[in-house]
């Protein structure tokens, strides 16, 4: 007889289990739920999985272990994610790495002995063309990720650097470098780097600006207070106030100094044009141009020209000029001590020429001693096809010597010729008078000396091409 249970399964549907797929959201996932067989119906395969994600599109990220773990296990009725996507990675913002601080902060300089000099701010950042202030790094697109359906997901893109290009500065063509466009003075400003052809200082030089040292013209429209320097490295100079006791004036090219100066050192690669100018230090190589000088030390490589005092003029002091003086007020003065003047100083050129000579002659004699060696080791290098390393060292080093060699000669060979040249035009050289030129004064020109006993008006004192001394009305 049956019992009711073998009546019951008898009855049981034979179905087989199926497959559901289920994608997440934006098909990031791909989750699969076994259904049971029925009735003795087959199980589900691995491949019946693999064909339900094939037939809803799935074919990227599918973890294949994974189902087989749920085959093997028999594990229905479940939910369980067997492919996943691979994310986008966004671009990494671009960003700017600049070269220099954006703001000084103007502390003084201590030295390595522990010296501080409240002087040396360093405010003035001196920049040259060319000098990278800035490298950019471009933003990067990111990398492309994948849905499970094996669509590409675009990344988010990366963010370019913010940075403005600011006056005197360039940007490269390919925009990764930021650089100075001249020579000139760096500062931030508002939201970029700029970079001013000229330095135009609104104060005086003091303890609240420091020394100043620049690549380009300064102006300065206050003073210059003691023991303060004002140097161009690669430019004019023009102080619109007064200069005091051990300032330091210097500049490659000129030096305008529009008031009184006083215990100062000027130095100037140009001219020097100067108002009254009391116990000062110039030097120039060019000429100088002033309505006094009084009791000064100037070296003049061009013309000294005095005018617009009618008081003033060349008093006490001493003056080396290279080519003619033309003081249209006064020379010396009854209430100072002597005036000494020395014109066509040919004794400086002399000695100049004479040492540049000797420069010439032994850089000659290095020059035939590493040709020697040169030539020695070519020709060992030929016989033997190889050179030991110490020995190819030596070699190289000798011919780079031999270049810069021949370099240095060019140019001191030049500056004889200049000097040469020079020295042959200044034969005829001249003082004149326009004033009053005072008894104790002494005058030097070339060889001839000429000492004033008396005061005289209006008078030139040269000496001609036969070296002869000659005085004669202006």
């Amino acid at each position: 007889m049956e019992t009711q249970n073998q009546k019951t399964e008898e009855k049981l549907p034979v179905i087989d289990g199926y497959v559901k797929v289920e994608l997440g959201e934006k098909s990031t996932t791909a989750m699969v739920a076994m259904v049971a067989p029925v009735g003795g119906g087959k199980h589900v395969t691995v491949d019946m999985i693999k064909a339900a994600l094939a037939d809803k599109g799935v074919c990227y990220g599918i973890h294949s272990t994974k189902i087989d773990d749920i085959v093997d296990q028999k594990l229905y009725d479940r939910f369980f994610t067997v492919a996943e996507y691979t994310p986008a990675t966004p671009g990494k913002d671009g960003f700017i790495e600049y070269k220099f601080e954006k703001y000084t902060d103007n502390l003084p300089v201590e030295d390595e002995m522990g010296y501080v000099d409240y002087r040396e701010l360093g405010r003035i950042r001196s920049i040259t063309a060319g000098t990278t202030i800035a490298e950019i790094t471009p933003p990067t697109d990111g990398t492309p990720g994948k849905d499970v359906l094996g669509r590409e997901i675009n990344p988010a893109p990366g963010k370019k650097a913010k940075f403005a290009v600011g006056v005197g500065t360039v940007l490269s063509l390919d925009g990764l470098t930021l650089s100075a466009a001249s020579d000139g003075h760096l500062v931030f400003e508002k939201s970029s780097f700029v970079v001013h052809r000229s330095l135009n200082i609104k104060a005086d030089i003091d303890f609240n600006t420091g020394n100043i040292s620049f690549i380009s013209d300064i102006s300065v429209q206050g003073n210059v207070g003691e023991g303060f320097r004002v140097v161009s490295t690669g430019g004019n100079v023009t102080i619109n106030g007064g200069v005091f006791s051990g300032a330091h004036i210097e500049a490659t090219g000129d030096v305008i100094l529009k008031q009184v100066t006083n215990h100062a050192t000027v130095r100037a690669g140009g001219n020097i044009t100067a108002g009254f100018c009391e116990y000062c230090d110039m030097r120039t190589e060019g000429d100088i141009t002033a309505s006094t000088l009084m009791m000064c030390e100037v070296y003049c490589g061009g013309t000294l020209v005095t005018k617009g005092s009618k008081n003033g003029g060349i008093i006490g002091g001493r003056y080396t000029v290279l080519t003619s003086i033309n003081c249209q007020n006064n020379i010396g003065s009854p209430n100072y001590p002597i005036t000494t003047i020395s014109l066509g100083d040919n004794s400086i050129l002399e000695s100049e020429k004479e040492r540049l000579e000797e420069k010439i002659a032994l850089l000659e004699r290095e020059l035939s001693e590493i040709a020697m060696l040169v030539d020695y080791l070519n020709g060992k290098k030929k016989r033997e096809l190889r050179l030991l390393p110490e020995h190819e060292e030596r070699l190289g080093t000798s011919v780079k010597k031999r270049i810069l060699i021949n370099r240095e000669m060019m140019v001191t060979k030049k500056r004889v010729d200049e000097l040469t040249e020079i020295l042959e035009n200044n034969q005829v050289l001249r003082i004149d008078v326009s004033g009053t030129l005072y008894a104790k004064t002494r005058i030097n020109i070339n060889t001839m000396h000429y000492d004033t006993e008396v005061d005289q008006r209006k008078i030139t004192v040269s000496v001609d091409e036969f070296n002869e001394l000659r005085i004669i009305p202006l």
